[in-house]
């Protein structure tokens, strides 16, 4: 009886050793995959295309990384024989860098209802967040603005001047600079505190993801089941909706974040839709609707 005992532990052992060997195998295969994705990612260029200046000719913005340095270069080209490099801001004195837990993010956005597409860059560099703001006119490359910003959006209501919003998160809160256009580029912008695009909401969920201390949170346990532990990158206000008197009544962000795996950082993306529930015009609330994990 004793034998046997012994022979199944034995059996046990055998077949724990198989299977912890098959789980380091998988995580090795898996490490080596996501590396090799990684340098693919590095050496090949990204290509967009869209038409920047609406003339119905499709344009060509080519997003390419330095071999030594990861330092990104972006450029336009509009024919065969023109191409525009996108300069950066003179004191970052750089677009970013490749960083494959915080890529580039790039969109196409006709912020001042010209018709014509501006290029938004998200990028970051060892200090931070990067975000520039191109656009195409006169078949040269004009920089509207550029600087340390982690969160990007555009109010566009039907009856108002397009209005630019860029802000970074602070300790305890996230601030928003507005901004407007005229003929020489964006100009600063007074907007009233009802438009406050419930920032306030999006301020207790980033302090959830970095803290993940509930009671802070004062947000629906259903939605904090689906947001993971992780720093806070940059964010995109998406889309925005409004009632018949331009009021906003739901905005939807993009949110980045950088979080912990058991194999390495990874980085996350959630879409957060907000809703308006109490109408004040020195300070409106806003609820999370939904969090959707995208990435």
């Amino acid at each position: 009886m004793k034998l046997k005992i012994y022979v199944v532990k034995k059996q046990q052992i055998i077949w724990g050793l198989i299977i912890l060997a098959a789980i380091i195998l998988a995580a090795i295969v898996l490490i080596f995959m996501k590396t090799k994705q990684t340098i693919n990612t590095f050496n090949q260029p990204n290509t967009y295309y869209t038409d920047l200046n609406n003339n119905g000719k499709t344009d060509c913005i080519l997003v390419t990384t330095n071999e030594k340095t990861g330092e990104y270069n972006v450029s336009v080209r509009l024919d065969e024989k023109k191409t525009l490099g996108l300069e950066p801001d003179t004191t970052i004195k750089t677009l970013g860098f490749f960083n494959k837990n915080w890529p580039m993010n790039i969109n196409f956005v006709d912020i001042d209802k010209d018709k014509n597409l501006e290029i938004i860059l998200q990028a970051s560099d060892s200090k931070g967040p990067i975000l520039h703001v191109y656009k195409l006119k006169d078949q040269q490359i004009a920089k509207l603005l550029s600087g340390r910003y982690s969160i990007f959006g555009l109010i566009n209501t039907k009856d108002f001047e397009p209005v630019l919003v860029i802000g970074n998160k602070t300790k305890d809160d996230i601030r928003f600079n507005y901004l407007t256009f005229n003929s020489t580029g964006p100009i600063p912008y007074i907007m009233p505190t009802s438009m406050n695009l419930g920032k306030n909401s999006i301020n207790s969920l980033l302090g959830y993801i970095e803290t993940q201390e509930v009671e802070a949170a004062n947000i629906n346990q259903k939605h904090l089941d689906i947001i993971s532990k992780g720093k806070f990158l940059d964010g995109t206000i998406s889309e925005i909706r409004y009632d018949k008197y331009d009021v906003p009544t739901q905005c939807t962000y993009l949110i980045r974040t950088l979080e912990e795996t058991p194999i390495g950082n990874e980085n996350s993306i959630y879409k957060v839709t907000l809703g308006l529930t109490k109408y004040d015009s020195r300070n409106p609330q806003y609820k999370i609707l939904s969090i959707i994990k995208i990435k």
